[in-house]
């Protein structure tokens, strides 16, 4: 008896010792439901990783990337060199009037053709425009030689 007094003024009594295990349980429960949802949380935000990687742009993609915008630029580039060429040989348009109120695209085309001009469009104006036109030539060399049938 006189260990058993000497146990219980060190360690407690019996039941205290099954108060702080049911107390213990419980905290030793939520320890381990809390070690298990952050194991699981590990293990979806490594999941997610691993199918973003797929999505993920390559190298690849953006060299494709950069290779379409040097093209586009290229393109630009192209447009304006040519544009500044036309400018610089000059006009392929030239303005007509005094026509006949009833002469056709056909027949002012056919007239520039006949005299050796190659034509790429022909417009008579109509309405309150009537008796005039515009002729665009593929070339600039064609205006002078339109402007010499002017008389």
């Amino acid at each position: 008896c006189r260990h058993w007094r000497r146990f219980e003024s060190d360690h407690g009594s019996i039941s205290d010792l099954d108060n702080a295990e049911s107390r213990i349980g419980t905290a030793l429960r939520e320890l381990s439901r809390r070690k298990a949802n952050s194991k699981q949380k590990r293990i979806s935000a490594i999941e997610k990783r691993t199918s973003l990687e797929g999505k993920r742009k390559r190298p690849n993609d953006s060299k494709d990337k950069t290779d379409t915008k040097k093209v586009k630029r290229d393109k630009k580039l192209k447009t304006q060199r040519e544009s500044s060429e036309k400018q610089r040989l000059g006009p392929t348009s030239v303005f007509v009037i005094n026509l006949k109120y009833g002469l056709s695209e056909e027949a002012l085309a056919r007239f520039f053709v006949d005299n050796g001009c190659k034509v790429k469009t022909v417009a008579v104006l109509s309405g309150r425009n009537r008796g005039r036109g515009k002729i665009t030539f593929e070339d600039p060399s064609f205006v002078s030689v339109a402007l010499q049938l002017s008389g």
